[in-house]
């Protein structure tokens, strides 16, 4: 067992509520289009390249395990990033990628690298437990900051979490 501190981390951009689930789906025109526009904007504040990348995912429909390592995967063949469909991880992923990135190529590095350990795409590297892999990850990485200190007082729950059985 690996013992695992967990912290409360606060994430203003876990606020996001749903539309109803569109039917229509992202074409790669659009994929395209919004690497564009991400290309147009460089020097947009990433407070409001965030707000415009989110409205983009707006109606899209929530699935539950929709992204993986793609088909050359071992253990999960799903693509290795969707559009057409979210859930709450693959959102706030998506969307931090993104605004992290001017290009395709950019994105999926970002992805890579925010969402897999040393950047290597597989399941037993990605970062399945938010609080202890993800977060933590992305806190060195310099792209999230631990504001919980300056919240006031807070709690910290401590767990065990064999991760090998797990999966």
């Amino acid at each position: 067992y690996q013992r695992m501190l967990i912290k409360s981390i606060g994430l203003s951009l876990l606020a996001l509520f749903w539309a109803t689930a569109a039917e229509a789906a992202f074409s790669c025109t659009y994929y395209q289009a919004m690497f564009e526009r991400l290309q147009q904007e460089p020097k947009a504040p990433m407070a409001a390249r965030v707000a415009w990348i989110s409205q983009q995912f707006l109606g899209r429909p929530y699935a539950l395990f929709s992204w993986g390592e793609g088909a050359e995967g071992r253990f999960d063949q799903a693509p290795l990033y969707c559009f057409d469909v979210v859930d709450c991880e693959t959102f706030v992923t998506a969307v931090l990628a993104l605004a992290h990135s001017h290009s395709q190529r950019d994105y999926e590095r970002n992805l890579r690298i925010f969402r897999y350990k040393k950047g290597q795409v597989d399941f037993l590297t990605r970062h399945h437990f938010t609080v202890v892999e993800w977060n933590s990850a992305l806190e060195r990485a310099g792209v999230l900051k631990d504001i919980t200190p300056s919240l006031g007082a807070f709690k910290v729950a401590e767990a065990d979490i064999d991760k090998a059985a797990w999966y």
